[in-house]
């Protein structure tokens, strides 16, 4: 049986997750350790989902309003690197962007709900879980000042049991948990 999924105050899971892309990586490392005092939004999302091609603009305007701050948003897929980067060759995404591991990292964070956004405050814990619009400046602020925004938190979803149950889930959009 799967471990049940952090909370908000939880220390972050570890990240199993490979750059999307040619090139360095854009971050040296992705041990919590490294990424202290930075704010880190994690995106789970896939390809096929809606609404998480919808929230790409919103993740874009984030990218930008905090260039040069300490954030990283990082888009985390669980499907083909090539079949991804197809995507994003349509869909223009300016977020880091990782594939995850085999599913390691939905795993570790519950992310079977697609869009699933994880808020992690500069001290490696869960600020939050929500949907990817509900992540604003305001937000990111209060997490840069070392506060917990008050959000209305998703609930992570368990690990399902069996990969024919796991493949229904992330197939099924309609079920949303925000």
């Amino acid at each position: 049986m799967a471990p049940a999924p952090p909370r908000v105050g939880d220390p972050a899971p570890p990240l199993d997750l490979s750059w999307l892309g040619d090139g360095p990586p854009p971050l040296p490392s992705l041990r919590w350790d490294d990424l202290r005092g930075q704010v880190v939004i994690l995106d789970f999302w896939a390809t096929w989902c809606a609404p998480c091609i919808a929230s790409v603009p919103h993740l874009n305007n984030l990218v930008e309003a905090t260039r040069g701050r300490p954030v990283q948003i990082i888009s985390v897929a669980y499907e083909p690197p090539a079949a991804v980067a197809a995507f994003l060759d349509q869909h223009p995404l300016r977020t880091l962007r990782a594939v995850d591991n085999n599913l390691a990292t939905f795993r570790a964070y519950g992310a079977w709900s697609l869009p699933t956004t994880v808020l992690v405050n500069g001290e490696g814990r869960i600020a939050g879980v929500v949907h990817p619009e509900s992540v604003t400046l305001e937000v990111i602020e209060t997490l840069l000042a070392g506060r917990t925004p008050a959000l209305d938190q998703a609930e992570p979803v368990p690990d399902p049991e069996g990969s024919e149950a796991l493949f229904r889930r992330l197939l099924r959009t309609e079920e949303t948990v925000w």
